[in-house]
Protein backbone atom coordinates (compact mmCIF):
# COMPACT_ATOMS: atom_id res chain seq x y z
CA UNK A 1 0.00 0.00 0.00
CA UNK A 2 1.63 3.40 -1.11
CA UNK A 3 2.03 5.83 2.05
CA UNK A 4 1.36 9.15 2.27
CA UNK A 5 4.86 11.26 2.64
CA UNK A 6 3.67 13.71 4.37
CA UNK A 7 2.19 11.87 6.86
CA UNK A 8 5.40 9.50 7.19
CA UNK A 9 7.69 12.81 7.63
CA UNK A 10 5.90 14.48 9.79
CA UNK A 11 5.53 11.49 12.37
CA UNK A 12 9.23 10.39 11.97
CA UNK A 13 10.70 13.84 12.33
CA UNK A 14 8.30 14.72 15.89
CA UNK A 15 9.13 11.23 17.01
CA UNK A 16 13.02 11.24 16.24
CA UNK A 17 13.66 14.83 17.84
CA UNK A 18 12.03 13.84 20.86
CA UNK A 19 13.78 10.78 21.45
CA UNK A 20 16.85 12.13 20.65
CA UNK A 21 16.45 14.62 23.64
CA UNK A 22 15.40 12.01 25.64
CA UNK A 23 18.38 9.49 25.33
CA UNK A 24 21.43 11.81 24.31
CA UNK A 25 23.13 11.51 27.84
CA UNK A 26 23.40 7.21 26.58
CA UNK A 27 24.91 8.27 23.33
CA UNK A 28 27.40 10.92 25.31
CA UNK A 29 28.56 7.98 27.25
CA UNK A 30 28.87 5.63 24.51
CA UNK A 31 30.65 7.76 22.68
CA UNK A 32 33.11 9.22 25.35
CA UNK A 33 33.70 4.84 26.16
CA UNK A 34 34.34 4.68 22.19
CA UNK A 35 36.74 7.62 21.79
CA UNK A 36 39.56 6.97 23.57
CA UNK A 37 41.46 3.31 24.22
CA UNK A 38 40.75 3.16 28.08
CA UNK A 39 42.11 -0.28 29.29
CA UNK A 40 39.79 -0.58 32.39
CA UNK A 41 36.42 1.28 33.86
CA UNK A 42 38.22 3.11 36.76
CA UNK A 43 40.71 4.46 34.12
CA UNK A 44 37.80 5.57 31.93
CA UNK A 45 35.70 6.65 35.46
CA UNK A 46 38.97 8.52 36.63
CA UNK A 47 39.57 10.54 33.60
CA UNK A 48 36.08 12.26 32.96
CA UNK A 49 35.55 12.71 37.38
CA UNK A 50 33.50 15.79 37.32
CA UNK A 51 32.95 16.07 33.87
CA UNK A 52 29.63 14.08 33.72
CA UNK A 53 26.80 15.83 35.18
CA UNK A 54 27.51 19.24 33.27
CA UNK A 55 28.36 17.66 30.03
CA UNK A 56 26.03 14.79 29.34
CA UNK A 57 24.15 16.91 27.12
CA UNK A 58 27.09 18.39 24.72
CA UNK A 59 26.18 18.45 21.20
CA UNK A 60 22.37 18.12 21.52
CA UNK A 61 21.55 21.89 20.26
CA UNK A 62 23.60 20.72 17.24
CA UNK A 63 22.12 17.68 16.88
CA UNK A 64 18.51 18.90 17.41
CA UNK A 65 19.06 22.05 15.51
CA UNK A 66 20.21 20.19 12.89
CA UNK A 67 17.89 16.55 12.83
CA UNK A 68 14.84 18.46 11.93
CA UNK A 69 15.96 19.25 8.31
CA UNK A 70 18.01 15.94 7.95
CA UNK A 71 14.94 13.78 9.67
CA UNK A 72 12.57 15.10 7.40
CA UNK A 73 15.11 14.83 4.10
CA UNK A 74 15.69 11.37 4.86
CA UNK A 75 11.97 9.91 5.34
CA UNK A 76 11.08 12.01 2.51
CA UNK A 77 13.11 9.94 0.56
CA UNK A 78 12.61 6.66 2.29
CA UNK A 79 9.04 7.19 1.75
CA UNK A 80 9.26 7.64 -1.86
CA UNK A 81 11.64 5.21 -2.95
CA UNK A 82 9.65 2.81 -0.59
CA UNK A 83 6.70 3.56 -2.71
CA UNK A 84 8.49 2.74 -5.83
CA UNK A 85 10.05 -0.08 -4.55
CA UNK A 86 8.55 -1.71 -1.55
CA UNK A 87 12.08 -2.97 -0.78
CA UNK A 88 13.26 -1.09 3.12
CA UNK A 89 16.56 -1.80 2.61
CA UNK A 90 17.08 0.07 -0.58
CA UNK A 91 14.71 2.69 0.70
CA UNK A 92 17.05 3.31 3.32
CA UNK A 93 20.27 3.14 1.29
CA UNK A 94 18.72 5.91 -0.66
CA UNK A 95 17.51 7.67 2.21
CA UNK A 96 20.69 7.71 3.72
CA UNK A 97 23.20 8.94 0.77
CA UNK A 98 20.84 11.57 -0.06
CA UNK A 99 20.71 12.87 3.25
CA UNK A 100 24.26 12.39 4.23
CA UNK A 101 25.11 16.31 3.14
CA UNK A 102 23.41 17.66 6.37
CA UNK A 103 23.86 14.21 8.56
CA UNK A 104 28.05 13.92 7.88
CA UNK A 105 28.59 17.54 9.59
CA UNK A 106 26.12 17.42 11.67
CA UNK A 107 27.88 13.54 13.57
CA UNK A 108 31.35 15.03 13.10
CA UNK A 109 29.89 18.58 15.36
CA UNK A 110 28.14 16.07 17.77
CA UNK A 111 30.74 13.25 18.51
CA UNK A 112 33.91 16.07 18.61
CA UNK A 113 31.08 18.45 21.30
CA UNK A 114 30.27 14.90 23.53
CA UNK A 115 33.91 13.87 23.56
CA UNK A 116 35.35 17.42 24.75
CA UNK A 117 37.60 17.85 21.38
CA UNK A 118 36.39 21.24 21.57
CA UNK A 119 34.82 23.73 24.56
CA UNK A 120 32.26 25.12 22.12
CA UNK A 121 30.35 24.89 18.94
CA UNK A 122 31.78 27.73 17.54
CA UNK A 123 35.29 26.13 17.66
CA UNK A 124 33.82 22.36 16.53
CA UNK A 125 32.57 24.55 13.68
CA UNK A 126 35.13 26.63 12.66
CA UNK A 127 37.23 23.49 12.12
CA UNK A 128 35.33 21.58 10.56
CA UNK A 129 37.05 21.39 6.97
CA UNK A 130 35.82 20.60 3.67
CA UNK A 131 38.20 18.31 2.98
CA UNK A 132 37.76 16.29 5.88
CA UNK A 133 34.03 16.06 5.47
CA UNK A 134 34.84 14.49 1.52
CA UNK A 135 36.55 11.86 3.77
CA UNK A 136 33.94 11.87 6.78
CA UNK A 137 31.14 10.45 3.65
CA UNK A 138 32.51 6.98 3.79
CA UNK A 139 33.36 6.73 7.29
CA UNK A 140 30.07 8.18 8.50
CA UNK A 141 27.53 6.97 5.80
CA UNK A 142 29.18 3.96 4.15
CA UNK A 143 30.35 2.51 7.08
CA UNK A 144 28.12 3.50 9.45
CA UNK A 145 24.64 5.17 8.57
CA UNK A 146 24.10 2.93 5.65
CA UNK A 147 24.64 -0.42 7.41
CA UNK A 148 22.17 0.69 10.47
CA UNK A 149 19.80 1.97 8.69
CA UNK A 150 19.15 -1.47 6.33
CA UNK A 151 19.81 -3.26 9.30
CA UNK A 152 17.18 -1.62 11.26
CA UNK A 153 14.08 -0.98 8.65
CA UNK A 154 14.50 -4.20 7.30
CA UNK A 155 14.17 -6.49 10.47
CA UNK A 156 10.93 -3.50 11.12
CA UNK A 157 9.58 -3.18 8.09
CA UNK A 158 9.15 -7.50 8.14
CA UNK A 159 7.69 -7.23 11.52
CA UNK A 160 5.20 -5.00 10.55
CA UNK A 161 4.26 -6.63 7.21
CA UNK A 162 4.01 -9.89 9.49
CA UNK A 163 1.63 -8.13 12.28
CA UNK A 164 0.01 -5.21 11.12
CA UNK A 165 -3.65 -6.15 10.27
CA UNK A 166 -6.99 -4.72 10.71
CA UNK A 167 -7.98 -5.77 14.30
CA UNK A 168 -4.35 -5.23 15.75
CA UNK A 169 -3.79 -1.61 14.35
CA UNK A 170 -5.04 -0.10 17.21
CA UNK A 171 -3.04 -1.63 19.52
CA UNK A 172 -0.19 -1.42 17.42
CA UNK A 173 2.54 1.00 18.43
CA UNK A 174 2.57 -0.38 21.89
CA UNK A 175 3.90 -3.39 20.14
CA UNK A 176 5.96 -1.14 18.18
CA UNK A 177 8.28 -0.06 21.11
CA UNK A 178 8.74 -3.63 22.07
CA UNK A 179 9.85 -4.44 17.79
CA UNK A 180 11.76 -1.42 17.59
CA UNK A 181 13.53 -2.10 21.25
CA UNK A 182 14.24 -5.87 19.63
CA UNK A 183 15.15 -4.48 15.95
CA UNK A 184 17.31 -2.12 18.08
CA UNK A 185 18.93 -4.28 19.93
CA UNK A 186 20.30 -6.83 16.92
CA UNK A 187 21.38 -3.64 14.79
CA UNK A 188 23.26 -1.99 17.79
CA UNK A 189 25.53 -5.65 18.51
CA UNK A 190 25.82 -5.86 14.45
CA UNK A 191 27.31 -2.08 13.68
CA UNK A 192 29.20 -1.78 16.77
CA UNK A 193 32.52 -2.30 15.04
CA UNK A 194 31.94 0.54 12.10
CA UNK A 195 30.78 2.91 14.48
CA UNK A 196 33.93 2.53 17.14
CA UNK A 197 36.28 3.08 13.56
CA UNK A 198 33.79 6.23 12.95
CA UNK A 199 34.19 7.29 16.26
CA UNK A 200 37.93 6.98 16.61
CA UNK A 201 38.42 8.53 12.87
CA UNK A 202 36.10 11.65 13.80
CA UNK A 203 37.88 12.09 17.36
CA UNK A 204 41.19 12.64 15.17
CA UNK A 205 43.19 16.62 14.87
CA UNK A 206 41.78 17.47 11.55
CA UNK A 207 44.08 19.57 9.63
CA UNK A 208 45.50 18.49 6.60
CA UNK A 209 49.09 18.46 8.08
CA UNK A 210 48.12 16.26 10.83
CA UNK A 211 48.11 12.70 8.85
CA UNK A 212 44.85 11.74 9.81
CA UNK A 213 43.92 8.10 9.18
CA UNK A 214 41.13 7.29 7.06
CA UNK A 215 39.12 4.08 8.72
CA UNK A 216 40.87 1.00 7.17
CA UNK A 217 43.99 3.42 8.99
CA UNK A 218 42.37 3.60 12.44
CA UNK A 219 40.84 -0.15 11.73
CA UNK A 220 44.66 -1.77 11.62
CA UNK A 221 45.46 0.70 14.55
CA UNK A 222 43.15 -0.68 16.92
CA UNK A 223 43.47 -4.61 15.83
CA UNK A 224 47.04 -4.04 15.81
CA UNK A 225 47.47 -2.56 19.58
CA UNK A 226 44.29 -3.10 21.16
CA UNK A 227 42.57 -6.37 19.67
CA UNK A 228 40.03 -7.34 17.86
CA UNK A 229 37.77 -7.68 21.08
CA UNK A 230 38.04 -3.97 21.36
CA UNK A 231 35.89 -3.31 18.09
CA UNK A 232 33.31 -3.84 20.42
CA UNK A 233 33.91 -1.08 23.07
CA UNK A 234 30.76 0.08 24.21
CA UNK A 235 28.92 -2.67 23.12
CA UNK A 236 26.42 -2.98 25.89
CA UNK A 237 26.20 1.00 26.11
CA UNK A 238 25.22 1.16 22.57
CA UNK A 239 22.66 -1.79 22.54
CA UNK A 240 21.26 0.44 25.73
CA UNK A 241 20.79 3.41 23.65
CA UNK A 242 19.96 2.04 20.06
CA UNK A 243 17.32 0.08 21.60
CA UNK A 244 15.70 2.35 23.85
CA UNK A 245 16.18 5.06 20.84
CA UNK A 246 14.41 2.55 18.08
CA UNK A 247 11.67 1.81 20.65
CA UNK A 248 10.46 4.70 21.70
CA UNK A 249 10.77 6.43 18.07
CA UNK A 250 9.11 3.70 16.74
CA UNK A 251 6.34 3.66 19.51
CA UNK A 252 6.00 7.45 18.69
CA UNK A 253 6.40 7.13 15.33
CA UNK A 254 3.07 4.28 15.24
CA UNK A 255 1.29 6.59 17.81
CA UNK A 256 1.54 9.45 15.77
CA UNK A 257 0.96 8.19 12.26
CA UNK A 258 -2.48 6.96 13.61
CA UNK A 259 -3.16 9.80 14.71
CA UNK A 260 -2.60 11.95 11.32
CA UNK A 261 -4.31 9.12 9.36
CA UNK A 262 -7.52 9.82 11.34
Amino acid sequence: MTRDVSVETVSATVSMLLTKALVHPIDTLKCRIQARPFTSWSQFRDHWRGQWWGQCYNGVGVKISLYLPYQALYMTLYTSTYNATYLPMVSALCADIGSSPIRVPMEALKVRLQSNMYPTTVDAVKHLRLFELRRLFVTQTLMCDVPYSVVQWGCYEMWRECNLTETTSRHFSGASFVAGFMCGSVTAVVTCPMEVVRTRVLVQKNDASAGCGGPAVVLRQILREEGALRLWRGAMVRMLWVSVNSGVFFGLYENLRQALKR
